[in-house]
């Protein structure tokens, strides 16, 4: 401590911390840092409140859409299917007859008459190497929980991933049998 006083570095580690030139500075830095850190605060504050609101509005727009989908669909008497390739597993998406779980490929086909049966396979086939759908298929296909055959209309779109290969295959049903019955009475 001797030392220090008679070379000088004493009094300047005292001055430097407790003179009001040291207090006035940490006082300055204080100053400035605290509504710096404020100003981030009600920056950042700011930004996840509008955030927010854009999450909520966009929310609401896919509600709504959701809700008109469900709507056309239900009105429509159309029910919507998945079909993952890798898995070979049909999935029900909307409305559908198939459990929650899904029906497996094989279970699948069993759905449809034996003459339909392939020309449902041959179109599946297609579009799992990523061919073009075809427009509209007519089949007929019973229920999983049903025996009675039913005359279907089914069309098809392909799921892609980031590669191009066919991800999965989502399709539609509409039971066409009351205006096959109808068209017949005529």
């Amino acid at each position: 401590l001797m030392r220090m006083k008679e070379n000088g570095t004493y009094e300047k580690i005292y001055d430097k911390w407790f003179t009001e030139y040291g207090s006035q500075r940490i006082l300055h830095i204080i100053y400035i840092l605290i509504p710096g850190i404020v100003l981030c605060f009600i920056i950042f504050y700011l930004f996840i409140y509008l955030l927010r609101r854009k999450v909520e509005s966009a929310k609401q727009i896919i509600n709504s859409q959701s809700l008109r989908l469900t709507m056309a669909l239900k009105s429509g008497n159309i029910n919507v299917w998945e079909y993952d390739v890798s898995q070979k597993l049909f999935v029900k998406v909307y409305y559908s007859d198939l459990p929650e779980d899904g029906v497996s490929y094989d279970a699948a086909l069993n759905l449809f008459y034996p003459d339909d049966r392939d020309l449902f396979v041959d179109a599946l086939k297609s579009m799992a190497r990523g061919e073009q759908p075809p427009k509209r298929l007519r089949l007929r296909k019973k229920s999983v929980f049903g025996s009675k055959w039913r005359n279907i209309e089914m069309e098809f779109a392909q799921v892609f991933n980031k590669s191009g290969k066919v991800e999965s295959i989502i399709g539609t049903n509409r039971d066409i049998t009351k205006e096959i019955e109808i068209m017949k009475q005529l």
